[in-house]
């Protein structure tokens, strides 16, 4: 195991700081490590607006990898900056971070909103009673 900035390394990388990778990072995320200040103020509506682009790398070297996907980080430093980072004026994003905090605001309003259905679906079927019963009246 090779540790940067750690005497102990647990992992084949393990790396104390800001990375850069092509591929999965692990990262910790144990709550016992973590002092938790609030929760995002991101919602559905900014991740449904947020930019879904195809695109080629304008740099000759990199535009070789092809057609890309991805999203634009200038909008996200807007509407969650805490997963962009600007380095010497050039901006890179913490993707998984932003996708996993996206999945999460929507679920959440998903299952919200499916709470919701099945209280209506249920005042619905009472109201039908309170119908049919009037009408037999």
């Amino acid at each position: 195991n090779v540790g940067i900035k750690t005497s102990s390394p647990s992992y084949t990388l393990h790396v104390v700081g800001t990375i850069y990778a092509t591929g999965a990072i692990t990262a910790l995320s144990d709550v016992r490590k973590k002092d938790i200040t609030g929760e995002t103020g991101v919602t559905v509506e900014q991740i449904a607006h947020a930019p879904a682009v195809q695109f080629l790398w304008k740099d000759k070297e990199r535009r070789k990898d092809g057609q890309q996907v991805g999203t634009l980080a200038q909008y996200w430093q807007t509407v969650l900056p805490e997963v962009v980072m600007d380095k010497g004026g050039e901006l890179s994003m913490q993707y998984g971070v932003a996708a996993l905090v996206s999945a999460i605001v929507t679920a959440r309003r998903v299952v919200d909103h499916e709470r919701r259905i099945h209280e209506l679906e249920k005042e619905n079927e009472r109201l039908r009673k309170e119908v049919e019963q009037l009408r037999l009246n």
